[in-house]
């Protein structure tokens, strides 16, 4: 999830089950929940690094508790050598790990063998941002650090606040599995068979699921999923343009790289000049569930290595937030 999310995990895991070693205790679970997001820094200046280098064995549930004892230690000692090492040690561990493991819940996907496998993990759980989850954390690690806040209340604030996200999350979960079934059976009725199946999270509208389907011809079926009420949300199966050149560009480097980051769930379009765009369709929008932020573009003539991606917002289309906002709860009333 979002680096302020991340933080406060860790400094909920500090003040509820460490505080013994003092409000240091808060920051430095907030630190170690920061510190597998550093990778960030690995794709500076090279944007396809960065997809594969970001939640990759900084995120690995093979590496973190290697790096927890260092980190540890490093706490302990700089820290004030308050309690023993080994205290210090478990609570690295603790916010190492929930770190990868919260990221797992979201769609982008997280490499939790690497680097023994560049398998993503993800279970469309939550949105990447998601106050319902954040803010009872905010709340719990604010309250416990004032200077008056009881000690006692303070661990139970915290440990109420992780428990409702350990709630919270297994209930998006289950509705992200039933929104599925839901649109399996809305697949079935329009003739597509799908033998891969996501339902990531909609931003700000948790009950909301933007669907995505691949079938055996490898064509790609997007969806606005409202679990309640099917008939709301648009479908459509998306034609994916298909030559000898974007069957190249598919078989290069950057081609595949995007393939493996998007889940095979990619359609390549053509336009008049020749530009060729490749969509990651495990994202889309409200007022048009085919159309996605996150893409991919190379110019014509231009050769495979070329490839770019591009920012939501950029190649002449805009994003506006109030349409989006304004789409999603119509969807929810049914407007």
């Amino acid at each position: 999830m979002d680096t302020i999310t991340q933080a406060f995990l860790g400094a909920a895991i500090g003040q509820a089950g460490f505080r013994r070693l003092g409000r240091r205790a808060t920051a430095f679970g907030a630190l170690c929940g920061l510190l597998p997001d550093f990778d960030v820094f690995l794709g500076i200046g090279d944007d396809w690094q960065g997809l594969v280098t970001h939640r990759g064995s900084s995120h690995s549930l093979l590496v973190l508790p290697l790096v927890a004892v260092p980190v540890g230690w490093l706490g302990w000692r700089l820290l004030g050598r308050r309690g023993d090492p080994k205290t210090w040690i478990h609570l690295a561990f603790w916010g190492l790990i929930t770190h990868p493991l919260l990221d797992v819940c979201t769609t982008y996907g997280t490499q939790l063998l690497a680097p023994l496998s560049r398998q993503r993990f993800s279970i469309d759980a939550v949105a990447i941002l998601d106050p319902l989850y954040t803010l009872p954390l905010i709340v719990a690690v604010l309250a416990g650090l004032r200077r008056s806040a009881d000690i006692g209340r303070s661990i139970r604030w915290a440990r109420a606040a992780l428990s409702w996200g350990l709630v919270y999350l297994a209930a998006g979960w289950l509705w992200s599995q039933h929104a599925g079934a839901v649109l399996t059976e809305r697949l079935a009725t329009a003739g597509f068979v799908p033998v891969h199946l996501r339902t990531p999270v909609a931003p700000f509208f948790p009950m909301l699921r933007h669907g995505v389907a691949r079938d055996a011809d490898g064509r790609v079926a997007v969806a606005t999923v409202v679990p309640w009420a099917p008939e709301r949300g648009t479908l459509a199966v998306l034609p994916s343009h298909s030559s000898p050149r974007a069957d190249t560009v598919l078989a290069s480097e950057h081609g595949q790289t995007l393939a493996w980051f998007s889940d095979g769930l990619l359609t390549v379009d053509r336009e008049a000049d020749g530009t060729l765009w490749l969509y990651d369709h495990r994202y889309g929008m409200f007022t048009d569930p085919s159309w996605t932020p996150f893409r991919a573009m190379l110019p014509p003539s231009a050769p495979v290595d070329a490839l770019q991606l591009r920012d939501p917002g950029s190649g002449g289309v805009q994003i506006d937030p109030a349409a989006e906002l304004r789409a999603g709860w119509a969807l929810m009333v049914g407007r």
